[in-house]
């Protein structure tokens, strides 16, 4: 499709909700016609598709949840480097037209502090929910942050700090590259299949030749990985791709139908289907 930088997609009623992190709207793409709705985000120039990367908010993580009896898709800002990166956007699922904004700088500060992360190991870009929890994942450090939804939802309002924990997620070197979590869901049985990029860089911030993809499996709880495999073609072979985000469109008992996007840093979104063994 063409709809710049993918960076999250979430499946809802038929369709994919996809944010590109320098985007400046957001797309409803219909399924199976592939048919897409822009929705411009508030305060950015309707003649552009994307912005600079030293001003965009960098939206890399997205979960819908019921705030108020209202369905709303919550977009995370990465928190890397620039202050203008820790915006998280909600917007109306009735219609992603109504938006509204706010500041996480004082909550990212405070889990960086309560978890010993640096600015430079910092880098939101996946999120997953559970019933009682928010879940973040930092790819800096590959760490998954649990924080209370009702402290989470209060601190929106009032800037009280919410309980939050974390857990490191230890998933396996390719090619001497560590793999950084990019995108997450939760299955029917709670657990989060999540997708990981390899590349080949030194940081969080500078982009690196892609090596390639993980998708797997992990318990929400204690941040063990039940099962993990490269992302391959049909004829077996890994297939060098960004992953940046997934969903699941069906689950049956031996095999998961997923929506994934890929961003290979050139600005362009890809948009695959993969079936994942259970």
């Amino acid at each position: 499709p063409d709809i710049p930088s993918g960076s999250a997609t979430l499946y809802y009623k038929d369709s994919l909700l996809i944010i590109g992190d320098d985007a400046t709207s957001l797309y409803r793409l219909e399924l199976p016609h592939y048919h897409y709705t822009r929705y411009l985000i508030a305060g950015t120039d309707s003649t552009l598709r994307r912005i600079s990367k030293e001003q965009k908010m960098d939206l890399e993580a997205a979960v819908i949840d019921t705030i108020n009896g209202k369905e709303c898709l919550l977009a995370f800002g990465s928190g890397s480097i620039s202050k203008k990166r820790d915006t998280m956007m909600m917007a109306s699922l009735r219609d992603l037209s109504d938006q509204r904004f706010f500041s996480l700088q004082r909550l990212y500060e405070f889990i960086r502090s309560e978890t010993k992360t640096s600015l430079a190991d910092w880098n939101i870009e996946a999120a997953a929910t559970s019933k009682e929890h928010l879940l973040l994942f930092n790819r800096g450090t590959n760490a998954l942050i649990r924080i209370n939804k009702k402290d989470f939802w209060y601190f929106l309002q009032s800037q009280q700090m919410p309980a939050i924990s974390s857990q490191p997620v230890q998933l396996p070197a390719y090619k001497g590259h560590t793999p950084g979590i990019s995108g997450a869901c939760t299955l029917e049985n709670g657990e989060l299949l999540f997708c990981a990029s390899i590349e080949d860089t030194e940081n969080w911030y500078d982009d690196g030749e892609v090596l390639g993809s993980y998708v797997g499996v992990i318990n929400p709880v204690s941040g063990k990985l039940d099962r993990i495999t490269l992302v391959n073609d049909e004829t077996g072979v890994p297939l060098k791709i960004k992953l940046e985000s997934l969903d699941v469109i069906k689950e049956a008992d031996e095999l998961l139908l997923v929506a994934a996007v890929a961003d290979n840093d050139d600005g362009a979104t890809v948009l695959l289907q993969l079936e994942i063994s259970r």
